[in-house]
């Protein structure tokens, strides 16, 4: 299996290159490695984070509508 550019890896996920870049320099593609200046992320790790839920690609945190109070329950 190829390797992908952090290009490709952000087309098949549906995210944006600069958080692919993000994820790849934290560690959460454990294979990905950098060379002159392009990531590279093997298929196994793009396979494996598609696996993950989805809030674990997304670090935002929930906000609460006007329905909601400050502890989440319905008004």
């Amino acid at each position: 299996m190829p390797d992908l550019t952090s290009n490709e890896v952000a087309a098949r996920l549906g995210i944006t290159r600069a958080r692919i870049l993000t994820l790849a320099r934290t560690g959460r593609f454990k294979h990905a490695y950098k060379h002159s200046n392009v990531w590279f992320i093997p298929e196994r790790d793009v396979a494996q984070f598609k696996r993950l839920k989805p809030y674990a690609i997304c670090k935002h945190k929930k906000t609460t509508t006007s329905l909601e109070n400050n502890h989440g329950q319905s008004l």
